[in-house]
């Protein structure tokens, strides 16, 4: 069924980024002990509505290591 606390972690991400508070998003993932595609891709988008494309990058490159 997964894990429920991702699952919890990547909606509060999400809503965080939807009211345009990325540090904040940017800190809850960077605590996160476990990452999947969702966690990255909603950052990756947080990153790029930022206007941050450089940090986007970075860290899609990260996600495909």
């Amino acid at each position: 069924m997964g894990n429920p606390g991702l699952k919890a972690s990547n909606s509060l991400i999400g809503g965080l980024i939807f009211m345009g508070r990325i540090v904040d998003a940017e800190f809850i993932f960077g605590r996160l002990v476990e990452k999947n595609p969702v966690s990255y891709n909603l950052m990756i988008k947080g990153y790029a509505m930022s206007g941050q494309a450089e940090e986007s990058e970075k860290l899609f490159n990260r996600m495909m290591e």
